[in-house]
């Protein structure tokens, strides 16, 4: 009886043992998995590519959105990049209030503007939906390519499940390559290549490191900063504008774009929706060259049979009363500078005003006044680096960067010695030496001279070396900003580098005279222009790329 006794609690020991070590082995293959899927999913994130592609920062505007307060944003934008260009958030909070998000992506597509109008419905209690309508008004669907821009940054969950399935079914064109399912559930398979080209030196650049580790906040709340001026692109044909071909429309007859299907559906899906959740729509155009009047007329045609207002900033009685000049007011022919944004923006704020019943966030003591006052400072950084942009003399340029300055701007110059033919004027080298330049950069060398300038909290200290015929003179400066930045500027005989925390600045200019505008509140060079005269000529100011 004790024998058979023992032997039951002998086997139930080995048997408690034998669980254990199934226990053990099952928790380290759920732990391994969960490794597995982490480092996966830093993987992609590193290797995704971040639409930070010159003025638009796509990614940073849906990465940001996430981090709203619940139910705190009563308007949202959606649509493409012109939307992106075209609605300030800032300045309708400011001017009247609102408490609005602009999550316009670059080539977003109708498909894209539903399922973000439906993945914003999950976190915030919209009162407006205001969707720039171009897509829906376009005959053709968004290449494959450029509608991921609007997907990639979409966070893991249902609404991103179906939106892969079903931009994956849309019928494309016979020279499109149907995308990958899998591919768009699983990034890391498309952007694989990266890793080689990472290990050749290649593709992951600082952007990429930058944007996992931290930098990837829209200080604008998704509004994209746009500075240059229709008028100077290459886009702008003068003899149509003689002929009117800018000024916009008025409609003179019932032509109507024929729709392109996956648009059209999509449009009525977010109608549906809008009903469903008892959100109001508002349909906009922004002011765009290329949109026609048989566009209006499909759009108009669609709002009418919904019940929804639509605002078409191309008509010409909306342009009188906006004060727009194409010229000044795009940024090129489709989107809207900071000048033209200010308008289309009061306007976009008085009618919301007027016709809906929002909060005005700026009284009493509210979250909402919080999180606009927390980042008002780098959202008034960003609006000034723009401003930037538009001097075309150096002496407005100077002017200008000393007016928006505020504490925040170091000034460096760099010009290597094959820059020798550079002239001042006596006002622009007073202003110079006023910034606290060397007078040593104004004279003349027949073989040029290296310089290098940096300010720095106050102080400016100077590198400047004449070359010579038979020897290589080269100069440099090195230090750290007081918000933390080091930087190393170097010059001689084949131009000049700028590095800041080891990342080369590369929109420096070899054959130019460079001054480069570091923002100590941005952590970032805001301005690159460079001076260069050929043959002894007028000097001219021109801008980094």
């Amino acid at each position: 009886m004790l024998y058979k006794f023992i032997l039951k609690y002998k086997n139930y020991l080995l048997m408690e043992k034998k669980m254990k070590q199934k226990i053990g082995r099952i928790v380290k293959i759920i732990c391994f998995c969960l490794v597995a899927v982490l480092m996966v999913n830093a993987l992609e994130g590193l290797f995704k590519p971040k639409w930070l592609e010159n003025r638009w920062a796509s990614s940073k505007t849906n990465k940001s959105f996430y981090e709203l307060e619940k139910n705190s944003t009563e308007v949202l934008f959606f649509g493409a990049s012109v939307i992106a260009a075209t609605a300030d958030p800032y300045q309708l909070y400011e001017n009247y209030g609102i408490s609005s998000y602009n999550l316009g992506v670059m080539s977003q597509p109708m498909i894209g503007t539903f399922f973000w109008f439906k993945e914003a419905l999950d976190t915030q209690d919209i009162k407006v939906a205001v969707v720039e309508i171009k897509s829906a008004g376009k005959s053709s669907e968004k290449a494959e390519e450029k509608a991921r821009k609007s997907y990639d940054y979409m966070r893991i969950g249902k609404n991103k499940l179906q939106y892969a399935i079903e931009y994956n079914s849309v019928q494309r064109d016979e020279d499109e390559v149907k995308p990958d399912l899998f591919s768009y559930l699983f990034p890391l398979s498309l952007y694989h290549s990266r890793w080689s080209e990472y290990l050749q030196g290649r593709f992951i650049n600082y952007d990429d490191y930058d944007f996992f580790l931290g930098n990837n906040k829209s200080y604008t709340r998704g509004f994209s900063v746009l500075s240059t001026q229709f008028k100077d692109m290459n886009t702008y044909i003068e003899e149509d504008a003689q002929k009117g071909l800018y000024d916009g429309f008025e409609v003179e007859s019932d032509k109507i774009e024929s729709p392109n299907e996956v648009n059209a559906k999509y449009v009525r899906r977010i109608i549906e929706l809008a009903k469903e959740r008892n959100v109001k729509l508002l349909f906009v155009k922004s002011p765009d060259t290329g949109w026609k009047e048989k566009q209006h007329n499909y759009i108009q045609k669609i709002a009418d049979e919904n019940d929804i207002p639509f605002i078409d900033m191309n008509l010409k009685s909306v342009r009188k009363e906006l004060d727009f000049n194409y010229k000044t007011d795009l940024a090129d022919a489709i989107h809207l500078n900071i000048k033209g944004a200010k308008k289309t923006s009061e306007f976009l704020g008085k009618y919301l005003t007027e016709n809906y019943d929002l909060t005005d966030y700026r009284e009493g003591n509210n979250s909402v006044k919080k999180s606009f006052e927390k980042y008002k400072k780098y959202y008034e950084a960003s609006i000034k680096e723009g401003e930037l942009s538009f001097p075309t003399t150096l002496d407005e340029y100077l002017k200008e960067v000393q007016d928006k300055s505020n504490g925040n701007y170091e000034v460096i110059l760099a010009a290597g010695s094959n820059v020798n033919n550079i002239k001042f004027t006596d006002e622009q080298k007073n202003t110079l030496i006023n910034m606290g330049v060397s007078k040593k950069i104004f004279e003349d060398s027949e073989f040029g001279t290296n310089i290098v300038s940096v300010t720095n909290d106050g102080k400016t200290y100077n590198e400047v070396a004449k070359q010579s015929e038979d020897s290589t003179v080269s100069v440099s400066l090195g230090g750290t900003f007081s918000d933390g930045t080091d930087y190393l500027v170097k010059a001689d005989a084949t131009g000049s580098t700028l590095k800041l925390n080891d990342n080369e600045c590369t929109s420096l200019t070899s054959y130019g005279f460079n001054i480069i505008v570091y923002d100590k509140q941005l952590k970032r060079v805001v301005s690159t222009v460079y001076l260069y005269s050929n043959n002894g000529d007028e000097t001219t100011l021109n801008r980094g790329e």
